[in-house]
């Protein structure tokens, strides 16, 4: 439980920080491949809390790597903030907007997936 209750106290800590970063990516928008602005904020923010950030990692240019520490445990997570194409980035609530939404989506991982068959080539 001591351990829990750590993690709760850092979490609320980090709140407000991790808050402003979602809201910069959200407000930056920008689409898959071409995530600067918002790559940028996030290594940022991983240099602001001690991390050694290695950006355009595997070659690409939106990719980071970020190492805290020397020892394990050894966590790696895939983060995803682009905007798809056509996709309002307006927070919506009703279901007729959602669904809306959705068909947008579909149309924007149809035009992923062409997209990244062409890069694979």
């Amino acid at each position: 439980m001591q351990l829990i209750e750590e993690i709760r106290r850092i979490a609320a800590e980090k709140q407000s920080a991790m808050c402003r970063l979602a809201d910069e990516v959200w407000q930056a928008a920008e689409l898959n491949w071409r995530e600067t602005k918002s790559a940028d904020a996030t290594a940022r923010a991983l240099e602001a809390e001690g991390f050694a950030v290695t950006r355009a990692a595997a070659g690409l240019a939106t990719a980071l790597e970020a190492r805290y520490g020397s020892e394990g445990p050894v966590i790696g997570f895939l983060g995803e903030y682009d905007a798809l194409d056509g996709l309002s980035q307006a927070r919506t609530g009703s279901a007729e907007g959602r669904w809306m939404e959705m068909q947008q989506v579909y149309r924007g991982l149809q035009e992923m997936k062409k997209e990244w068959e062409v890069w694979q080539r």
